[in-house]
């Protein structure tokens, strides 16, 4: 089996539950259309933080709201 090269860790079966809850929670939360380019940059953000080895649902909530507002702020200033 070949993994990714720079440190990323394979993403297991057994836990793509945790980000699917993650994932979905927070398209509700911010009202966001699970087919729209936002929803993929947030899938895109939260597999990245996941592969760094960071695998806590509660961890990437606090972590993925804070980019969310962030990213939300800058579209309106």
């Amino acid at each position: 089996m070949n993994f990714p090269i720079g440190g990323e860790q394979p993403i297991l079966p057994e836990e793509l539950g945790t980000l699917r809850i993650v994932f979905s929670q927070l398209c509700e939360e911010h009202e966001i259309l699970t087919t729209s380019g936002e929803a993929g940059e947030l899938a895109s953000e939260l597999v990245r933080l996941f592969q760094t080895g960071i695998k806590d649902e509660t961890v990437l909530m606090v972590l993925m709201r804070a980019r969310l507002n962030h990213w939300q702020a800058q579209s309106v200033g």
